[in-house]
C-alpha cells in the first residue's frame, strides 16, 4: 500500500527526514496530493513527526527524530480528539483533507496550492473552502502568492 511505501521512505532516510515532494520522488508516486495526504494522516496518527521545513515544505521524520509536531499536539495524544472533532463537526473526507493539509502547513496555503496538493479541481476546492470558513474551521489570514504568481487568499486553521 502507498502508506507503507511512504512510511518506509521516511524511515529509510533517518534523521534527515523527507518533504512530501522528496517522498513522492523517492517512491515514484507522481501524484503529490496523495503523498501529502498520506503524510498528513500518518502525522495525525503519531506515526511520523516533523522536523521543521525545507524549501518551504514540512520535513517528516520518525517520531524519535521529531523536534516539531508529533501528531499529538492540537488533536490529542492518539488522534482521538481529531476524530471526535471531525465527527462532531460532520466534516466530509474532503473537508478533513483540507484541514489536515492546513494543520501541516501552519503558515497557510492558497486555494491553488490546496487544489494541487490534494489533487482536486478548482470547482471542488473553492466551495469546500467557503464552507469551512463559514463553519469557522478555517479562515483567510491575508494574501499570498498562488502557483501562478498572482495574489490569492491565504487560508489557515482558525485555531492556528
Amino acid at each position: 500500500m502507498i502508506d507503507d511505501k511512504i512510511l518506509s521512505a521516511v524511515q529509510s532516510v533517518g534523521p534527515a527526514g523527507l518533504t512530501y515532494k522528496e517522498a513522492s520522488e523517492l517512491i515514484g508516486e507522481p501524484h503529490l496530493g496523495i503523498v501529502s495526504s498520506v503524510l498528513s494522516v500518518l502525522l495525525r496518527d503519531g506515526v511520523v513527526g516533523t522536523l521543521g521545513e525545507r524549501g518551504g515544505c514540512t520535513v517528516f521524520v520518525t517520531p524519535a527524530h521529531a523536534t516539531g509536531n508529533t501528531g499529538k499536539g492540537r488533536w490529542g495524544e492518539d488522534g482521538e480528539a481529531w476524530k471526535a472533532h471531525a465527527e462532531t463537526a460532520k466534516l466530509s473526507d474532503t473537508h478533513l483533507a483540507i484541514c489536515e493539509l492546513l494543520e501541516q502547513n501552519k503558515r497557510g496555503l492558497t486555494e491553488s496550492h490546496i487544489t494541487d496538493q490534494l489533487g482536486m479541481n478548482r470547482g471542488t476546492t473553492i466551495p469546500r473552502l467557503n464552507e469551512l470558513c463559514a463553519q469557522g474551521h478555517i479562515k483567510v489570514a491575508g494574501k499570498g502568492l498562488s502557483r501562478k504568481g498572482t495574489t490569492a487568499n491565504l487560508y489557515v486553521l482558525s485555531g492556528a
